[in-house]
């Protein structure tokens, strides 16, 4: 049975032409030569469309489970920071690109993304974190599949506002579960380390969910990850230091520098914030 769906919201469409629900229109889609190709079916059960996101260790799709008919998220590894690519014969096979020791490393971040993907599985429960589905090994690498939900990143939904400003309200509900869901990883040893406006992304109810909970793609891949001297403006002095002490207080740091919020300084809401978080414990 052949399946026509529109590759960026998964509705059903007729013909090659634009969709007639969002205005998407494949023909003039070009994504980049490393992502795979929409319509790709990984492991026979996953319809993969657009890319939604991409960061230092992987990217997300819009996917179609085959089996249920509803819309699911679909997280590769794909490691940019040591220069991956595709296998030229197929397009699908993931590799390290140039050299042996490229090779170990990404041996060695495909090992700690699975850890936390299957760490995730089991934290379906926890507020704020994307339910787990499963995870899957294709193409040379790993994928997490997880539940589709409906709404924005913190910058699309800025972008939306007058003046790019949210007001507190809408931003205090929706930052409550994200403080959760770091709340949970902290508690298993685990730091983000790379929070930021697009990765934060609030539903059609308000709540707040971390994206690409990897977890901490830049933490947990640290051996061959660069960051340029004061690039990120949320990241906090310690994340330039060869000694700099990370720890939970990095992440609420940056999470707190992210809001886009009408009222008091941002320093006012970092003092409320990181007070909440260490009276609740790290």
């Amino acid at each position: 049975m052949e399946i026509n769906l529109c590759y960026n919201c998964m509705a059903p469409k007729e013909g090659d032409g634009p969709c007639p629900r969002c205005g998407f229109d494949e023909r003039t889609y070009e994504p980049s030569p490393y992502h795979l190709r929409p319509g790709t079916i990984l492991a026979g059960k996953y319809l993969l469309g657009r890319v939604l996101s991409e960061g230092n260790s992987g990217i997300t799709y819009i996917s179609w489970d085959l089996n249920r008919s509803e819309k699911t998220a679909v997280r590769e590894f794909f490691p940019l920071s040591i220069t991956a690519g595709r296998d030229l014969d197929n397009r699908l096979n993931v590799t390290a690109l140039y050299n042996k020791d490229d090779g170990k490393k990404f041996e060695e971040g495909k090992i700690r993304f699975a850890k936390i993907a299957y760490m995730l599985q089991n934290m379906n429960l926890a507020a704020g974190i994307l339910p787990v589905r499963e995870v899957l090994y294709s193409n040379h690498t790993i994928y997490r599949v997880s539940d589709f939900i409906e709404g924005w990143t913190l910058r699309d939904l800025c972008r939306r506002m007058p003046r790019e400003r949210m007001e507190p309200v809408m931003v205090f509900g929706a930052v409550k579960t994200v403080l959760d869901a770091l709340g949970n990883v902290h508690r298993r040893g685990i730091l983000h380390l790379n929070i930021n406006m697009d990765g934060i992304f609030v539903d059609l109810y308000g709540r707040g969910w971390i994206l690409n909970l990897d977890t901490g793609e830049r933490y947990m891949l640290d051996k061959f990850i660069s960051v340029p001297p004061l690039s990120i403006p949320e990241d906090g002095i310690e994340m330039y230091l060869k000694k700099g002490a990370k720890g939970p207080w990095t992440d609420i740091y940056a999470l707190c520098a992210d809001l886009p919020f009408k009222g008091k300084n941002g320093g006012n809401v970092l003092r409320i914030f990181t007070g909440r978080f260490t009276d609740e414990g790290r």
